[in-house]
């Protein structure tokens, strides 16, 4: 049984070291980011959910204040890596914009130029491609903002 559900407190302790498998294969997480703090941040601001197989939290996602009125952005997004490439990802985010419909007026994310199987995921679900962006978080880096109307 698969479900997408809000994550309970009890639950960030296992989110957190989910995400460390993640660091293992994501390059631009490291013990900097994300950490307890950020997953709480979420929790107890606008959302962090949690994708569940059996029970089982194999995935998670952030929500955060966007830099735009009536705007949500996603965040530290991940699927376990034995648990990538089956489409739970795809699931996940499906699930979670369909549960901001009606209380948003839309979302949006940053996307790191050096994915773009990344970037054109997101595409695939209607979010449209704002250009390179320049936020205080973004170093030498450069980031896709892209945007997904909800209304």
């Amino acid at each position: 049984m698969i479900e997408v559900r809000l994550a309970k407190l009890d639950e960030v302790k296992t989110i957190v070291e989910l995400c460390e498998e993640v660091k293992k294969t994501y390059s631009l997480w490291d013990e900097e980011y994300p950490t307890l703090e950020f997953f709480m941040d979420s929790l107890n601001g606008p959302g962090l959910y949690v994708l569940l197989l059996d029970n089982k939290i194999i995935g998670s996602i952030s929500l955060e204040e966007s830099i735009e009125e009536g705007c949500i952005s996603l965040s530290r997004f991940f699927i376990v890596p034995r648990y990538q490439k089956n489409g739970y990802g795809k699931y996940l985010i499906m699930e979670v914009i369909e549960k901001l419909r009606g209380k948003y007026d839309s979302v949006d994310l940053f996307v790191d130029s050096r994915h773009p199987f990344a970037l054109k995921m997101y595409q695939s679900f209607g979010f449209k491609d704002l250009g390179e962006w320049s936020v205080e978080w973004i170093t030498d880096d450069i980031y896709h903002r892209l945007i997904l109307k909800l209304n």
